[in-house]
């Protein structure tokens, strides 16, 4: 990788550090301290919070999320966002949840009358 692509990640240093404890975090490169995990970077995926446009599916997600929650709490923890998403595709997979979101999708997507009617100019 050239070093025009490098990416300096500076480490912050407080007042209030000993320089032996910053050694520990951070090494010294061409552009100043740096993170001793780099170039390692974490992917994308486990930068972001897990969410769905879809309404349906999202509720979909919530439920797969505290079903893991209570049944494998230890795993559930342990795993990254990547291997939670791969669990949640198997788990939509099955036929019982995917008749279960397609039941609340059209529910959530059908015309409500009670709503339109409190919302109707008298």
């Amino acid at each position: 990788m050239s070093s025009s692509h490098r990416a300096v990640v500076r480490c912050v240093v407080r007042k209030d550090r000993t320089e032996s404890s910053i050694r520990g975090f951070c090494a010294a490169s061409y552009a100043g301290p740096r993170l001793r995990s780099y170039p390692e970077r974490p992917s994308i995926i486990e930068l972001v919070r897990i969410e769905f446009d879809d309404a349906a599916m999202q509720s979909m997600w919530d439920s797969f999320r505290t079903i893991a929650r209570q049944k494998h709490a230890q795993q559930w923890k342990q795993a990254d966002n990547a291997k939670k998403l791969a669990a949640f595709v198997k788990w939509m997979e099955r036929d019982q949840n995917r008749a279960e979101y397609e039941r609340r999708k059209a529910q959530w997507s059908a015309p409500s009358g009670s709503l339109d009617a409190l919302f109707a100019d008298e």
